[in-house]
């Protein structure tokens, strides 16, 4: 409802289910179930805070909750004292998942338990600061967000729920394993503007991140920028990259491309050879579904960095292959980035201030295809 309150016309999804058993009894587990979250909302409902559009179960729509007039004043007035806390209890920090996304039960050992106390310590002291960013205005300035129309006068607290992290395995713990977190969700231009204890941040990145992965892990160099390639832009070569990085097969990498790049089937056929030729280094071990493996390396990176930076005592947010910090920290983030980078690779790294190119929703959208 906070994210929610600077907006006229934008609500949020939450189904009022009457299930009372979850199927999966580890996951979420906790007395606020979504029946009673769901009542939760309709009581608000009642009071005249929020405006309630019912979905359907035959077309698959779930409920959407507006904030009314009223809804907004309260949630304006209440902002400044109020502190987000998670419904439930013990949300469970490592999700095991099938290649088609359906949660896998697992026993603890030493791996999973080490695993999870990582997660949790870097947690708790990323909770330990306070962290807010301005909202976009979205009727302006579209889906991806423009800077020009960010409310600049407003801050919307991040709550210490929103920004824990949870790892998401797939088939195994040695696939997969990136870490995602809600404050994740906030658009470029939106992280642009978070700040931490009222200080600006900076977002520092690893450039081309998970093609680099792939020329060290087969103990070869890597260009500085894998996407800088003459006769496209960098942003059309970072699909591609995505893309036969993703696909298990080059026809299924050409149908890809034809589909998100709306380009011909000789125009798909012509990136591939273009970019195979550019990285012919690595090109055998394209189209072979490597994402698991790549964000797994990826994901254990991440975790050396979020331990390094609770060593040094530093606010961290990861954002995959990016890591947010306040600007006065940036040159010790930098130095962590590089270290850890080299001590799991061997090779060093190539770092930037982020670039603002965001194809989260890509990589969602191809993941398990």
């Amino acid at each position: 409802m906070a994210c929610c309150g600077p907006y006229q016309n934008v609500g949020f999804l939450q189904a009022t289910s009457r299930a009372t058993n979850p199927k999966y009894k580890r996951h979420w587990p906790g007395k606020f179930q979504a029946r009673v979250f769901g009542e939760v909302l309709q009581e608000i409902a009642e009071h005249g805070f929020l405006r309630q559009h019912k979905g359907t179960i035959k077309n698959g729509l779930t409920t959407l909750w507006m904030l009314t007039g009223s809804g907004r004043e309260w949630v304006q007035q209440a902002q400044s004292g109020a502190i987000g806390v998670p419904f439930s209890e013990g949300k469970d920090l490592l999700l095991l998942k099938s290649d088609k996304k359906k949660p896998i039960e697992f026993e603890d050992d030493d791996n999973t338990v080490m695993l999870k106390a990582q997660v949790q310590r870097t947690n708790e002291s990323r909770a330990g600061y306070s962290w807010g960013y301005s909202p976009v205005d979205l009727e302006q300035s579209g889906k991806e967000g423009n800077a020009e129309w960010v409310y600049a006068d407003v801050q919307v607290a991040l709550p210490s729920v929103d920004l824990e992290c949870h790892r998401d395995f797939r088939e195994s713990f040695e696939t997969g394993g990136r870490y995602f977190c809600k404050a994740q969700q906030l658009r470029k231009v939106e992280r642009s503007t978070i700040t931490v204890d009222g200080l600006p941040t900076i977002e520092l990145d690893y450039s081309s991140h998970q093609t680099r992965i792939l020329y060290h892990l087969c103990g070869l160099d890597a260009p500085e920028d894998c996407y800088d390639i003459p006769g496209q832009s960098r942003s059309i070569w970072k699909k591609v990259a995505v893309i036969v990085l993703y696909c298990k097969s080059r026809r299924q990498a050409l149908t890809t491309l034809v589909n998100h790049l709306e380009v011909d089937w000789a125009e798909a056929k012509q990136f591939l050879c273009d970019y195979s030729d550019q990285h012919s280094g690595i090109a055998d071990k394209f189209f072979q579904a490597k994402w698991g493996e790549l964000f797994y390396a990826e994901s254990q990176l991440t975790m050396d960095v979020l331990d390094a930076a609770y060593a040094a005592a530093i606010p961290l947010l990861p954002i995959h292959d990016s890591f947010v910090t306040t600007t006065k920290h940036a040159h010790t983030l930098r130095e962590i980035m590089n270290s850890c980078y080299m001590n799991r690779f061997g090779f060093p790294a190539a770092i930037g201030q982020d670039s603002r190119e965001d194809i989260g929703d890509f990589f969602a959208e191809l993941e398990g295809q």
